[in-house]
């Protein structure tokens, strides 16, 4: 039962992004000679979205089977960009701006890059849905992506928002199961993504409620070591 909740929540974004781009190609076909690239590209985001839709059925049939990882040694870049690529189109409708860090100094960290991608995606995708549609901000919606090297051995990634916060009583609530202040959302992504944190060896936790902010780690790799 959890491994089935986990992937319709988990489908619910790609599918969503298909319909979408579905609709936008078929409404290009009516003149298709004037939107040739453009049809090109859509059909292009289809292809990625279906084929990220099925990793990541794939890999949570695999970590709830039998907990397995598939770890490999991955660049921070590399996992920000895993997270950002499926919400970036829902941000930019939006008007947010996300703001990705510099983190070419970074060590690699060791993750399954398919599921700590998963882990930024709903982090993302739960501040994007945070901000009511009236909310105008004087500086703009923002969304700050913040890595850095956290305690010996770990990398902290953080996602931060400067819409109007988490409620305070709701706290450590947030990552019940089914515990969701959206009237579509069906409380599980910050669940799902816990487990997903702690079983590369990190945690996951509500930093702050106002600005909302999440933090994880992730264990970086080890630095090769050098004999005389």
């Amino acid at each position: 039962g959890e491994m089935t909740q986990a992937i319709a929540h988990e489908l619910n974004q790609p599918l969503s992004a298909l319909t979408n781009y579905a609709r936008a190609a078929r409404s290009m076909l009516a003149a298709p000679e004037q939107h040739l690239a453009l049809l090109a590209e859509t059909l292009e985001k289809i292809d990625r979205e279906s084929t990220r839709a099925g990793q990541v059925v794939h890999r949570l049939r695999e970590f709830f089977r039998g907990g397995g990882l598939r770890l490999a040694s991955v660049h921070p870049a590399s996992l920000i960009e895993e997270g950002v690529s499926p919400a970036r189109r829902r941000a930019r409708r939006n008007g947010i701006d996300i703001h990705i860090p510099d983190t070419g100094m970074l060590p690699n960290v060791r993750a399954d890059h398919v599921q700590i991608g998963t882990v930024l995606s709903n982090l993302l995708v739960n501040a994007i849905e945070a901000y009511p549609a009236q909310l105008d901000l004087i500086e703009g919606r923002r969304i700050d992506i913040d890595v850095h090297a956290d305690a010996p051995g770990f990398i902290r990634f953080c996602v931060q928002d400067n819409g109007p916060g988490i409620a305070p009583e709701l706290g450590e609530r947030v990552f019940e199961s089914f515990v969701t202040t959206k009237p579509e959302g069906m409380g599980l992504g910050l669940a799902i993504s816990r487990t997903l944190v702690e079983a590369h060896g990190g945690q996951l936790w509500l930093e702050s409620t106002r600005p909302a902010r999440f933090c994880f780690t992730i264990p970086s790799m080890p630095e090769p070591t050098h004999h005389a």
